[in-house]
């Protein structure tokens, strides 16, 4: 379960870097265009980010917590084929 928490938090805090940088390159673009002014908070940014790695770390739990609880043969026997169809 720890493999699945540490991928989880790792993808969300990358997430949220990403995030955060995506954000400043859009305010400052937008406040170079001298229509509008707008300033990015630490708050907001502290918000988002923390939102990120909640969520990421929600929805990395919960699929390990339901895998963890299954047995290998379970999972195996309940795959089912992809069956990929001619698609032209």
């Amino acid at each position: 379960m720890f493999q699945f928490l540490a991928e989880a938090v790792s993808l969300s805090i990358v997430g949220g870097l990403l995030e955060i940088g995506l954000a400043a390159i859009v305010v400052l673009v937008i406040s170079n265009m001298k229509i509008l002014t707008i300033v990015m908070s630490l708050t907001g940014s502290l918000i988002g980010f923390c939102f990120s790695v909640f969520v990421g770390i929600f929805f990395g739990i919960y699929p390990a917590w339901k895998a963890i609880r299954l047995g290998p043969v379970n999972a195996l026997r309940s795959e089912q084929p992809i069956i990929i169809k001619n698609c032209l």
